[in-house]
């Protein structure tokens, strides 16, 4: 487990790796409230020994849902969503022409 002070630096970094470049948002609380929030948190390292990949892109789901969530993200800024979208997309194309799942 991290010290307060690492914690609250993990606190901040992901604030600016996550909310800044989605929404702008960057903390301006102050220092006292930054401690506040800190106290609740438990931040911890992982030692990483491997990755293995998943790809999931709501197949659980039926194709109407599918085709909503593409079309979701599609609409989307980002460009990874909206790459998200394309390969639904296509997997919902390979469905239909009968080599994938209906």
């Amino acid at each position: 487990m991290l010290e307060q002070r690492e914690a609250i630096e993990v606190l901040l970094d992901t604030v600016r790796a996550f909310e800044s470049t989605r929404d702008g948002w960057i903390y301006d609380g102050g220092e006292q409230c930054l401690h506040a929030m800190s106290s609740g948190i438990v931040a911890f390292q992982l030692h990483v020994r491997g990755i293995e990949g998943v790809r999931k892109l709501s197949q659980n789901r039926d194709r109407g849902e599918r085709s909503a969530i593409a079309a979701q993200l599609a609409k989307s800024s980002s460009s990874t969503e909206r790459a998200i979208a394309q390969l639904i997309e296509d997997e919902l194309r390979t469905a239909s022409d009968g080599a994938g799942r209906p």
